[in-house]
């Protein structure tokens, strides 16, 4: 998979040094975020209904509870409706969270934004007050007891 991301026609046309006259591709044109944002906002309603569907097995769930403590039943389970509500509620959010988060994009190796921080400009982490300041600097001198 990685390999044919890097193969890919769009990702060397943006990493390409050397000038072309074709020009570089977008990464999502205007047509193509309005379906984006229209799947999305599908995914988002598919998912708001099963965390509506998972409310109301819950609910269901306590109101047969209340009603077997009237009849002075013991409880062995859900019934069968509401396993199903359960089911199909956690397919539509488990659908909902793979749907709504939205495309991947690419990562640009030579982006500003991916510079990589070296140790010397991050010295808020070295620590030197630590207990190997105790030991000689040379090896040759032996610990005074």
């Amino acid at each position: 998979m990685a390999l044919s991301a890097l193969l890919s026609p769009k990702v060397y046309a943006l990493r390409s040094v050397q000038p072309s006259s074709e020009p570089i591709p977008e990464l999502s044109p205007a047509g193509d975020r309005k379906r984006v944002s229209v799947e999305m906002a599908l995914g988002f309603a598919v998912g708001l209904f099963g965390v509506l569907i998972l409310f109301h097995a819950a609910y269901s769930t306590i109101q047969y509870r209340g009603l077997l403590k009237i009849m002075e039943e013991e409880f062995s389970g859900p019934p069968m409706n509401v396993v199903a509500e359960l089911l199909l509620g956690l397919v539509f959010c488990i659908w909902a969270a793979l749907t709504v988060p939205g495309k991947f994009l690419s990562i640009q190796p030579y982006s500003e934004e991916n510079r990589i921080v070296s140790l010397p400009a991050n010295s808020d982490f070295m620590i030197f007050n630590h207990r190997g300041k105790v030991f000689p600097l040379e090896m040759d001198v032996k610990l005074k007891h």
